[in-house]
């Protein structure tokens, strides 16, 4: 090769490496178009995510406004609120917030619902004998049928009659219901001056579905509902499962619809369980029971309120004062007496603090009990409604206890419709645990301990005399320590109850005990008819029932209730938030909320 080739050959060399390290300096240079199009579509796409989980949460946020859940203690499924014994806080809250009452409780008493009625005018406003009422136009049914006087003719005609339910006494004082042209405006007339009238028409129900359908009054609720005329209606219950959901009643016309649209009841197992689903969000409040490590459980959780609720309700054991061996106080009070009330109420409870019962009667001590005769083939038998296990293990324990002082006893578990509806019949067993509100009125005086002759629909003659025996084994010879005013004063207006005599038999009711005392129906008589006053009474009433030794306290009812803040109520604080004796906590239920974002707020503001 000569020279100028070589050169040439150099030079082109050279050329091309240069060409080489030009393309590898310039690394930045712009894409292709092809190039350009995979990135712009990831962008694309991570902006269609964002927004599809944005829609996704935003959802998720309308469904929570929409919903509030509410974890609480297993329940019954007969809904009926008229039955005895059936004081579940579950129960009471659905009836408060779907059946309408002419009066509802308020903080300082009974307050009459302007939504239901325009009118009540009693003709004496303390001790009347006629009530005429006047219902708001707009007032209806959730199917659209009004609510008439045939509703109040219903739950009147039902109430007196039926054995198994609670104020079949209070009912047993109407003697008619008189009606006009307008089926919104009729006059009810009482028997006697009747001082607890405010009482009555209490949870209305529909009379067009269920006088239509015939069923027992008291099975015609199990789990069931037909109508409501209250700001929320039932939708859906398994007791046995442990589910309840109420929805927002749309025909309801009253000035505070519900607030939202849901409310789902789910039962709660124990006090761990609940304090996991609060953490996890599961339920926005919880209702149980108070135990010993309830507090301290809830007390580690951030962000929740809590507060104590005592209802005025007690668990009691009532001995049937008709049955062989009980017929006299004094037989009864020995088995009252070996009773350790304190230990069962603290085992069903199972709390060493366990509420102690609001009312406590206990039979004199000054005098010796006669032995109550029970054998082993024939023990005493104490029942308990099978849809409360609070009562059986009461029931259980007492006959325990008994069995250890030398009682043979047994505690059987029995349907409370079954159970409810024989207290007055020879069937019956020797004494029932149950829950009773604790004697805070008139009424409830009456529907537990009045008697009235005569027979229930379902009632039978019972084993022995009704009346009773003091326990002071003298009380026959009016000396001294008599009281004066029990006998019947035959210029009173309370004179419409008569003496009880042998044979009768309380009409079924509240009256579990079927106890029938002159002492303490001519005091009942007197104070319905306003002719003395219950604040200065109460006590020698008190004492009465006491001598008569038919019933035990057991335990009272606590509750502890935890909020977590995603839950709207009247004001910030929970401990402010109004209470009834029947709702409880529920009872501001139909104007409760849910802020899902809550939480956030309140982390921003602390940060922000």
């Amino acid at each position: 090769m000569t020279k100028s080739s070589t050169a040439r050959a150099f030079v082109a060399s050279v050329a091309a490496a240069l060409v080489l390290a030009s393309c590898s300096a310039r690394p930045s240079d712009a894409p292709t178009v092809e190039d350009r199009m995979p990135a712009e579509q990831n962008s694309q796409s991570a902006r269609t995510n964002n927004e599809a989980r944005e829609k996704a949460e935003h959802k998720a946020q309308e469904e929570a406004r929409r919903v509030i859940r509410v974890g609480v203690d297993s329940f019954t499924g007969n809904l009926n609120p008229h039955m005895k014994g059936n004081l579940d806080p579950v129960v009471s809250a659905i009836s408060d917030l779907t059946l309408p009452s002419v009066f509802t409780a308020g903080p300082k008493g009974l307050v009459m619902d302007k939504d239901l009625v325009e009118s009540v005018k009693p003709d004496d406003e303390e001790a009347p004998t006629r009530v005429t009422y006047t219902l708001t136009s707009a007032a209806q049914w959730s199917d659209g049928t009004p609510i008439t006087v045939s509703d109040f003719q219903y739950l009147a005609e039902e109430l007196a009659e039926e054995p198994a339910a609670a104020e079949s006494g209070l009912y047993q004082h109407i003697k008619t219901i008189e009606t006009s042209v307008s089926s919104t405006h009729f006059t009810v007339v009482f028997d006697q001056p009747f001082t607890s009238w405010k009482r009555l028409f209490h949870h209305l129900l529909p009379s067009h579905i269920y006088r239509g359908e015939n069923r027992p009054f008291a099975e015609m609720m199990r789990e069931a509902s037909a109508a409501s005329g209250g700001a929320y209606a039932l939708k859906h219950i398994d007791a046995g499962r442990g589910f309840v959901e109420l929805q927002r009643n749309d025909r309801y016309w009253g000035e505070e619809p519900a607030a939202t649209d849901r409310i789902l009841f789910t039962s709660v197992p124990d006090i761990n369980t609940g304090a996991q689903m609060l953490r996890t969000k599961q339920i926005n409040m919880l209702v149980q029971q108070s135990e010993s490590t309830t507090q301290l459980t809830l007390n580690q959780l951030k962000d929740v309120q809590q507060r104590s609720l005592v209802r005025p309700v007690q668990l009691n054991l009532v001995l049937n004062s008709q049955k062989p061996g009980l017929t006299t106080s004094s037989a009864r009070a020995h088995i009252l007496s070996s009773i350790r009330a304190r230990e069962i109420g603290q085992i069903v409870a199972q709390d060493m603090d366990a509420e102690r019962p609001e009312w406590q009667v206990s039979p004199s001590a000054s005098h010796a009990p006669k032995r109550a005769h029970f054998t082993a083939d024939e023990p005493l038998v104490i029942a308990a409604p099978q849809e409360d296990q609070k009562a059986v293990v009461a029931a259980r324990t007492a006959a325990d206890q008994l069995s250890q002082a030398g009682i043979p006893a047994r505690a059987v578990q029995q349907d409370s419709v079954e159970l409810f509806s024989r207290t007055s019949t020879k069937d019956a067993p020797d004494a029932i645990v149950l829950w009773q509100y604790s004697p805070s009125d008139l009424g409830d005086y009456v529907s537990q301990f009045q008697c009235k002759s005569g027979k229930g629909k379902n009632a039978e003659e019972p084993h022995a005399s009704a009346s009773s025996e003091k326990l002071d084994d003298h009380s026959e010879s009016q000396g001294e320590h008599a009281h004066p005013s029990h006998g019947q004063d035959s210029t009173s207006r309370a004179t419409s109850l008569p003496p009880v005599q042998e044979g009768d038999v309380p009409l079924g009711g509240g009256n579990v005990s079927a106890l029938c005392d002159n002492d303490i129906n001519a005091l009942l008589a007197k104070l319905e008819a306003g002719d003395e006053d219950l604040r200065g009474s109460r006590e020698e009433l008190n004492t009465l029932i006491a001598e008569q030794a038919v019933v035990q306290p057991l335990l009272g009812s606590r509750s502890s209730v935890a909020r977590a803040k995603v839950l709207q109520g009247p004001t910030n604080e929970l401990a402010e938030w109004p209470i009834t004796s029947s709702a409880g906590i529920f009872a501001t239920a139909h104007q409760w909320t849910i802020d899902p974002l809550a939480d956030t707020k309140e982390n921003h503001d602390r940060h922000g």
